[in-house]
């Protein structure tokens, strides 16, 4: 597994936030599935990205700010991020083990306007606070299998 190590780092404000640049690296595939670690113990990388987001805690418990809502993490939880909308995971030990995070273009599953059917998920998650969705083991193995 690929681990990236997220050294902690504070904004001047918990309301800054600034555009985080994904790494893709084969546009003609546009995804990526990194395991960060460890992540934030406290709020200060508020961030946005062109890129879709599914995130997988496996073990550790924590908040999950995105756009005006904050979320209770608790491990082995999933949450979807839309494109482009403010957020920021922080866990409470410092010492944790992060997240598995799959990031994705909307063009991976083809034209834009063909794949509305396929983001509206993301796209309404934050409207009817279901950035959470519901966990099962057969959906944490297929994160893991990505990864």
């Amino acid at each position: 597994m690929r681990r990236v190590d997220r050294r902690q780092t504070r904004s001047k404000s918990r309301c800054e936030s600034f555009a985080a640049r994904i790494p893709i690296r084969d546009p003609s595939f546009p995804m990526a599935v990194l395991h960060l670690k460890p992540l934030m113990v406290t709020y200060g990388s508020l961030h946005r990205h062109p890129e879709f987001e599914i995130c997988y805690f496996p073990s550790d418990g924590g908040t999950f700010m995105i756009q005006d809502r904050e979320y209770t993490i608790r491990a082995g939880d999933v949450f979807i991020v839309n494109s482009n909308d403010i957020h920021q995971p922080v866990l409470r030990a410092a010492r944790n083990d992060g997240a598995i995070v799959t990031y994705f273009s909307g063009r991976i599953f083809g034209p834009t306007e063909e794949s509305g059917e396929w983001l509206n998920p993301f796209v309404l998650a934050n409207r009817l606070g279901a950035n959470r969705v519901r966990s099962n083991r057969r959906l944490r193995n297929l994160i893991g299998e990505l990864h």
